[in-house]
């Protein structure tokens, strides 16, 4: 589980890299706007990780 979590986080990763680097092309102005979404996005999804992660931890036979 850990590993598709990481797969799916680095494919991610790099696809808004790719993004970010290409609306950073057309306008300076909405390249902030996508890096301040994003960054709010990104958080919200780490949190939404990490309370999964948590549950699944809880879950688990120890």
């Amino acid at each position: 589980m850990g590993r598709y979590v990481m797969t799916v986080g680095a494919v991610t990763a790099d696809a808004l890299i790719s993004a970010i680097t290409f609306v950073g092309q057309i306008s300076p102005a909405a390249l902030c706007l996508t890096l301040l979404t994003t960054g709010f996005g990104v958080v919200l999804a780490a949190n939404e990780i990490a309370d999964g992660i948590m549950s699944a931890n809880d879950e688990s036979p120890s």
